[in-house]
């Protein structure tokens, strides 16, 4: 059995949670800096986007019972047999599919890698940033392994993380012009006191609200009292 997890209510409390966050920060301290704060809200609902586009629809099993035989364990064994697939078939559509899936994977990650570099300082170190792109597909794919309808593969790890290295690498080709070089550094040096321990904070709020939510859905659909 499975139930539709309440997404929409979960992205209403993080999206509002957000804009409340950076609402009573500014008026706290210093005046932001608009750049800095539109790269924010970039990444941010950039992020909101990927967790919808890769989560959705949301199908949860009532009692979850994953298999570890459920996940591609084998580097390039997905995209291979995709690309031999569509060789097979030559059928325009399912090449397209392969093509949107294989180049979306690496697309997708390419503003996560650069808008790391251009908001922090520390993002700008190449492994730093492949971490962080890593963590990010890291969560995706083991969110999906939990879910009904989505297969976690080893794959999408490796696409995402070129897509991260080609982020990176625009960020360090735009750095080389004096003029971004020096925009750049007014947007990490922007930068307000504690925001890593605000950003903690609304992590601990979103799975809060996360956890939350599923238990009012399981307890519902079991009517537990």
């Amino acid at each position: 059995m499975y139930f539709q997890y309440n997404a929409a209510l979960l992205y209403f409390v993080a999206i509002g949670g957000w804009v409340l966050l950076r609402v009573f920060r500014s008026s706290r301290e210093r005046k932001p800096y608009f750049w800095r704060e539109l790269h924010l809200y970039l990444f941010f609902f950039y992020l909101c986007y990927l967790f919808w586009a890769t989560l959705e629809p949301f199908i949860v099993p009532v009692t979850p019972n994953p298999s570890l035989d459920s996940i591609n364990w084998v580097p390039f064994r997905g995209m291979l047999g995709m690309v031999s697939t569509a060789q097979r078939l030559q059928d325009e559509t399912t090449t397209r599919v392969v093509l949107i899936n294989l180049v979306g994977n690496v697309l997708v990650f390419i503003p996560i890698g650069y808008l790391a570099a251009v908001l922090w300082k520390p993002q700008r170190a190449l492994m730093r940033d492949l971490a962080m792109g890593l963590g990010i597909s890291f969560g995706i794919e083991l969110t999906q392994f939990f879910l009904a309808v989505r297969v976690a593969d080893v794959d999408d790890l490796l696409l995402n993380g070129l897509g991260t290295l080609l982020g990176f690498g625009l960020f360090h080709m735009l750095h080389l012009i004096p003029p971004i070089r020096r925009w750049y550094a007014r947007i990490a040096e922007a930068e307000r006191p504690k925001a890593g321990l605000w950003a903690a904070v609304y992590l601990l709020l979103v799975l809060g609200t996360f956890a939350g939510i599923y238990y009012l859905q399981i307890k519902t659909h079991w009517g537990w009292m």
